[in-house]
Formats: structure tokens, sequence, C-alpha cells
């Protein structure tokens, strides 16, 4: 597997907004490649109202990691629905896992689901993330978290093709990443 930082080059990297750049004829990726597939996805979360992040980490299983600064608690959860408690030997760590993948789906075959699917992590009595098939009513109330970071590592060619949000409601942007040695820019 490589690493990000070896594909750059002139080319090696596409940003596309419909909104700003209309369709366009010229990809950089060489249409002979098939498009590599996650192998894994982090996306972290950062508590808005205490100093409380929580990274979800989708491949085979699902990982949840709730840090507070100065410690981290990392949990795998491999059945499809369940709940899960962490608490931490001083007390200062008081965590439920409430998670139902049983029907989520699946997109381009990638470690994440799309749709039919929840977790919620509470922290301390609170609610810190709640994401999937939730009321949209509660989530709109529900203010605790937003999202800082997201990772993906995949294998296979050396090309990828990936859709992403910059915001909550921003709009859905086209991203293209080809490692040199496959025809198109590289």
């Amino acid at each position: 597997m490589r690493g990000l930082a070896a594909c750059y080059s002139e080319h090696a990297i596409k940003v596309s907004d419909a909104y700003c750049s209309g369709p366009s004829n010229h990809s950089y990726l060489s249409p002979t490649l098939p498009p590599s597939i996650p192998d894994t996805v982090t996306t972290t979360y950062k508590s808005t109202d205490k100093a409380v992040s929580v990274s979800l980490t989708w491949s085979d299983n699902l990982t949840v990691v709730i840090s507070t600064p100065p410690k981290s608690y990392s949990v795998s959860l491999r059945k499809p629905k369940g709940s899960r408690k962490l608490t931490s030997s001083s007390g200062s760590l008081n965590a439920d896992i409430l998670w139902d993948l049983s029907e989520a789906e699946y997109e381009s075959g990638g470690p994440e689901p799309t749709r039919g699917f929840s977790v919620t992590v509470v922290v301390n009595s609170e609610i810190t993330l709640r994401i999937g098939d939730v009321d949209h009513e509660s989530r709109r109330r529900d203010t605790s978290s937003w999202r800082v970071s997201r990772t993906e590592r995949f294998s296979g060619t050396c090309s990828l093709s990936t859709k992403a949000q910059f915001s909550d409601g921003g709009t859905k942007h086209e991203i293209q990443i080809q490692c040199g040695g496959g025809g198109g820019g590289g």
C-alpha cells in the first residue's frame, strides 16, 4: 500500500466541483484502470461542549476510539448490532456505545455504510455522537459534535475516485487521485 505522499505529482490529484467547473471531458485517470476501493475509513468527531473526540474506523468491523485528553479508550465492535459500556478505572470516563449495522447498505464495496445504520456514543450521560439513519428532527437539536477529519486508506490499483463533502451542508465534490505510472498525468 502506498502512502498518499508518494502520490503527489503534477496532475495526480484533481478536485472538481460541478457547480464551479461544469462538465469536463478531460480525466486525469486512465480509463483502463479500475477504481480502488477503500480498505479503511476513519472519521473523527469533536464534541462542542467538552474536550472529547470520537473516532470511528470502518474496516472489517467498527472500531470506536473515545479520547478524553490525556487518555484514549478503544473498543472493536464485531457484532452487527449491540451496545457496549466503557468505563475508565479512575471513573473520569463513563461511555455507552449503541450501534445497529444489521441493515446497513454500502456504496461501491467500501467499508463505510451509507444508509440503514446508526451509531450513538454517550459520554458521561451526554450524547456526544449520533450518526446514521436517525430522526432528522432530533439530529437538528443535537449539535453536540462536528466532523474534524476523515481518512481513507485504500489498496489495489493506483487510482482512487471518491466524493467528499467539506461541510455538513456543503456541496459534494468528486476527488480523483492517481499514483504515478498508470497513464494520464502521473
